[in-house]
């Protein structure tokens, strides 16, 4: 399923993460290659996400709105190729429970390992015919970050971070065509990352991404003029919470 440099303003490509995790860096970076457009979670608040207690059972209705947007979007696209950036929250919140239920340890997405019947459905339906591209982070980082910016309780963070790993298992065991990136390993190197992101698009590979952080995507408050390797270093009041969540740094390979 290769990217067609014949199509122009296709939605083919979605960069997926937990929240806090890099996804709107990794993006604002694709979006800067001359040959990729890609927004930042262009539609989602309109039509994935629903207030706390709002139920999710027209999830399908939701997920086609948000396609036919995305498509919409795509087609105005001065880019051949356009994607988008979500992150797993928003998809989650498409499971018909109230925000406390969904990241809890009770959370019904995290009652059958390594994924539920909910992740084969949305993601057959809107992971599998797209490129994707998984950004994991160090949990501990990020649901300290988590608790930092958003103001979320240690509890909330924490489920919201574990309940992001399902997706990973999903797209391990059933997507074709995805691509796994590690937001410390891109701080660290870099242009070696972004090589190996547009070989997986099969786009060659333009210097100009590392504009990508400066980017007037991204919020004013997270801009910076250039990767920044010192985020990818764990604060040390976040060790505390390894043990919460040491089988899922082990799965990523965090030791």
């Amino acid at each position: 399923m290769a990217l067609s440099l014949s199509h122009r303003g296709r939605f083919d490509l979605l960069v997926l993460g937990a929240g806090r995790g890099g996804t709107s860096l990794v993006g604002s970076l694709l979006d800067s290659h001359p040959r990729l457009t890609v927004a930042l979670e262009d539609g989602a608040r309109e039509h994935l996400v629903r207030g706390p207690h709002e139920r999710g059972s027209d999830k399908e209705l939701r997920l086609k709105n948000f396609q036919k947007s995305c498509r919409r979007a795509a087609r105005k696209a001065p880019t051949r190729h356009w994607g988008n950036k979500l992150t797993t929250e928003q998809l989650d919140v498409l499971y018909p429970a109230t925000w406390d239920t969904l990241w809890s340890p009770q959370s019904p997405l995290l009652e059958r390992a390594p994924f539920t019947d909910f992740h084969e459905e949305v993601g057959r339906q809107l992971l599998l015919p797209l490129r994707l591209i998984y950004v994991s982070r160090d949990g501990r980082a990020c649901i300290h970050s988590k608790q930092q910016r958003t103001g979320t309780s240690y509890p909330q963070a924490l489920y919201r971070w574990k309940a992001a790993l399902p997706w990973w298992h999903w797209l391990r065991h059933r997507h074709p065509q995805w691509h796994w990136l590690r937001y410390e390993d891109l701080l660290r190197a870099p242009e070696a990352e972004l090589r190996r992101l547009c070989a997986f698009l099969e786009l060659p590979y333009d210097p100009a991404m590392l504009a990508g952080p400066a980017s007037n995507r991204i919020h004013e408050d997270y801009r910076q003029p250039h990767l920044d390797a010192h985020k990818a270093t764990v604060p040390p009041e976040a060790q505390a919470y390894r043990e919460d969540i040491a089988e899922e740094l082990r799965t990523w390979g965090y030791h």
